[in-house]
């Protein structure tokens, strides 16, 4: 198979698993050839191939005794990391499901049951989730769409529509704080990690795990002792554990609440679903959020759960999109 390695299909979007990639790949090359878009691959994927030759040559220098030296280094800068995470934050980041797609759904009852686009035949901004199944997806030309999936209806934008439904879901959420930050039309980072204290235990009351919160084997093996081998001050520690988990739970049951009831809100403003993620930063809770969609939650783990857990077995080529990677710089990060 000829052509850019860069047209290739990224399923990392919600809706496009269990997909035939070598059939659409395929599809994809062979609609693309002699088009601008396919011209434009090719420059591009030169200019990212010297790049990477540059890097493979590069790294050959790098010794075993160079590879050890920066292991310890690191190892030492990620327990200082580790040490001085906060977890104590409630970081939700809401997403809303084919956005742009939804809204013209809504609006044109015809279209909720074809696939369905909005761009036109250079590009696309979003699909529905019976075109994701066909392997279309935003960011891709729609004349290769089409040929993706020849009933693909394509809608053509409009912004200042999704503006003011955008607005509407803004005006939802600030009636629960006024401390987010829209990162597009339809995704938002929001704050809220006042909103549940204030509806938790008072500070003084509530036992402090923004350290806690990273030592859980520790907390599990504390309490182990305790089952095995009592002793005051061990129960002392017991007794400190089981207020931060009861904390915690209470503190979770709270945020998924909120959570859960902006979701409701929204759908009920706009007739449109919301994904969203919670977590301690806004990183996760946007890896978070694209767990569990469409009109979902996903939620950390707990009470004491690495961030690590979140990442660990997500793919590098599923974030290509938030980090700017492509699938030529893999061999590089490997």
């Amino acid at each position: 198979m000829t052509g850019p390695n860069s047209l290739t299909l990224n399923d990392g979007k919600a809706g496009m698993e269990g997909l035939d990639k070598d059939r659409i790949n395929r599809i994809i090359r062979e609609a693309s050839k002699g088009s601008k878009f396919f011209q434009h691959a090719e420059k591009k994927e030169k200019e990212l191939a010297d790049k990477v030759e540059k890097m493979l040559e590069e790294r050959k220098r790098i010794t075993d005794q160079m590879i050890s030296r920066s292991e310890v280094e690191l190892d030492s800068v990620i327990s200082r990391l580790e040490a001085s995470r906060d977890m104590s934050r409630d970081i939700v980041h809401v997403d809303m499901d084919a956005f742009y797609a939804a809204v013209e759904m809504r609006d044109d009852p015809a279209l909720r049951d074809v696939p369905m686009a909005v761009g036109s035949s250079s590009m696309l901004s979003t699909s529905n989730y019976l075109a994701r199944k066909h392997g279309v997806r935003a960011a891709m030309p729609g004349f290769i769409a089409r040929k993706l999936c020849p009933g693909l209806v394509i809608v053509p934008g409009n912004h200042d529509k999704y503006r003011e439904v955008s607005g509407q879901v803004m005006a939802v959420i600030s009636k629960y704080t006024d401390k987010f930050s829209a990162a597009s039309l339809d995704e938002v980072y929001i704050d809220l990690t006042d909103v549940v204290r204030s509806r938790t235990l008072p500070a003084q009351e509530c036992p402090d795990h923004s350290t806690d919160r990273g030592r859980s084997s520790e907390i599990k093996e504390t309490t182990e002792e305790v089952e095995v081998q009592p002793k005051d001050e061990d129960t002392v520690h017991a007794h400190k554990s089981e207020d931060i988990r009861d904390c915690w739970c209470r503190r979770e049951s709270v945020v998924s609440n909120l959570v859960r009831n902006m979701r409701g809100d929204i759908q009920q403003a706009t007739q449109l679903t919301a994904s969203a993620g919670i977590s301690c930063n806004s990183f996760l809770s946007k890896v978070c959020s694209d767990l569990n969609k469409p009109n979902g939650a996903r939620d950390r783990p707990s009470p004491a759960g690495s961030p690590l857990s979140t990442t660990r077995h997500q793919s590098l080529r599923h974030h290509d999109e938030s980090w700017c990677l492509g699938s030529s710089l893999h061999p590089c990060l490997s």
